[in-house]
């Protein structure tokens, strides 16, 4: 019986080399359109193929593909001892590896690397190994059975009690709406529906107000997702952009009386603190990064900040604030001014800024100072309200104009 052996074998491609008996043998290739699953799909036993043309394939403990011979075939030929049917316990070695699989297996070789993506792309991968006895679902044989299986599916088709989250195109509106007042403070406690999940356009820290709700399906960009407590309070509101990524969390700390006093926006992506208020903050200490949080004490009866500290996703305090909030001159004046400094985690100042308001708590100037109190910038408000635009003029410390810029309102 001649033999010839199939070298270089890849999943794309066939080479036939053939008659390798003597040094001088001729040696022709064949291409062929034929893959290795093609050609090795269903494994028989040998008594079906013998005589006849067929593929031996030789394949390691692994079951990685070590040869394949092509056998023309002979009627003459007898049973080889050596190719006995396999039984339950090997019959797994005579199964062709799938692509994935040989991919697995070969994950340096760029040829089956390439044949495994293009049969993905092309929607020719199958499984080659059989449902195991697992996986099979099993019918119930006594009337017992058949009882219990029925009232599973019944189970299973009543609706769970327990309430994990009830979104806006399920849930109603909220229950209560309540104003708390105390001093300058005024915040609003809205509740739900326990564990709710609510979708909005805008939100108010400050008051604590969703205003302009909106459908679940509508919440494609640029919206707030309120959740809600097991008590009905809301805990958390999550800002989406107009990709639909979240950029930002609030949670918020209530007290005995269903307001916060304190709350923490976590940041999902990297930005400057500024983003949250450009003019409380400053570029000089505002990185931001996924994971940190800044955690906001509020002044007594006050929706102001007195203190704001940020830490990274380690717990580990970076830097913080302090706000001062006074009159300017007598305390009859119209006239208000916030003093904010920042600091490094270790205390050490590293500059501050004071804004100055006039009636109607309208921004006219932001003054810029280093460390050692000496101004670095000023940037001064105008608002034209005739043409609806803001006027932003910044000075250096000897008042010359360095820069005016027109904002449309």
């Amino acid at each position: 019986m001649k033999v010839i052996t199939l070298l270089g074998f890849g999943p794309a491609l066939l080479s036939f080399l053939l008659g390798q008996e003597t040094d001088s043998v001729v040696v022709k290739y064949y291409s062929t359109v034929l893959t290795r699953t093609a050609i090795l799909k269903n494994s028989v036993p040998y008594k079906e193929v013998a005589g006849k043309p067929h593929f031996r394939a030789e394949y390691s403990p692994a079951g990685k593909l070590l040869r394949v011979e092509f056998i023309p075939g002979d009627q003459s030929l007898p049973v080889e001892p050596g190719n006995k049917e396999p039984t339950a316990e090997t019959k797994s070695e005579f199964v062709p590896l799938t692509p994935e699989e040989q991919a697995a297996l070969n994950p340096d070789n760029e040829v089956i690397q390439t044949a495994l993506f293009w049969a993905r792309w092309k929607g020719r991968l199958f499984a080659s190994r059989t449902e195991t006895e697992t996986e099979r679902k099993e019918t119930p044989d006594t009337e017992e059975d058949r009882q219990q299986d029925t009232s599973k599916v019944r189970d299973k088709e009543k609706p769970q009690k327990a309430v994990i989250a009830v979104f806006q195109s399920q849930a109603p509106e909220p229950v209560k709406e309540s104003l708390v007042v105390r001093g300058t403070l005024k915040q609003k406690i809205i509740t739900a529906e326990p564990g709710g999940i609510r979708f909005f356009r805008k939100w108010n820290i400050r008051t604590g107000e969703l205003t302009a709700p909106i459908s679940k399906q509508e919440a494609r960009a640029r919206y707030y997702r309120a959740y809600f407590d097991e008590r009905g309070f809301l805990k958390r509101v999550t800002y989406y952009d107009k990709q639909g990524k979240r950029r930002w969390s609030y949670r918020l700390k209530r007290d005995s009386t269903g307001i916060y006093r304190q709350y923490a926006v976590e940041f999902h992506v990297r930005q400057p603190l500024t983003r949250l208020d450009n003019y409380l903050f400053a570029p000089d200490l505002s990185e931001m990064r996924p994971g940190w949080k800044a955690r906001f004490y509020l002044r007594e009866q006050s929706d102001r900040p007195k203190k704001v500290e940020v830490y990274d996703q380690n717990g580990i305090l970076y830097y913080f604030y302090t706000f001062d909030y006074r009159p300017e001159g007598d305390t009859t004046s119209t006239r208000s001014l916030i003093i904010s400094r920042y600091y490094r985690a270790d205390s050490t100042q590293v500059g501050s800024h004071r804004l100055f308001f006039r009636a109607g708590s309208e921004l006219t100037r932001i003054e810029y100072l280093n460390a050692q109190g000496e101004l670095k910038v000023t940037k001064e408000f105008g608002y034209d309200r005739v043409r609806k635009e803001l006027i932003v003029t910044l000075r250096n410390p000897q008042g010359e104009i360095i820069d005016r810029r027109i904002i449309p309102k």
